[in-house]
């Protein structure tokens, strides 16, 4: 049994692709063109689904996020009342 389970193994490792980086001829992506994904929960559900941006799109999301608290923030700070 132990025998088949190290045969299946190593038929799995000499198919899977290599870990190790290869060379090519084209250049590597830069660093902002490189997707970056993050398990983030959504809506009302449990479940955290995959969101995937590149280095400069997870930039400008902050960047917007950030100005919206600061927004939000100004206005309740103005008016003395939470924004709705």
């Amino acid at each position: 049994m132990t025998m088949l389970i190290q045969v299946l193994l190593l038929a799995q490792m000499a198919s899977a692709p290599s870990a190790l980086p290869t060379t090519t001829t084209a250049a590597a992506a830069p660093p902002k063109d490189k997707l970056i994904c993050h398990m983030e929960d959504i809506g009302q559900t449990r479940i955290a689904q995959r969101i995937c941006h590149t280095k400069a799109q997870w930039d400008q999301i902050e960047r917007e996020t950030e100005d919206d608290v600061s927004s939000n923030k100004n206005k309740q700070n103005d008016t003395g009342n939470p924004p709705e």
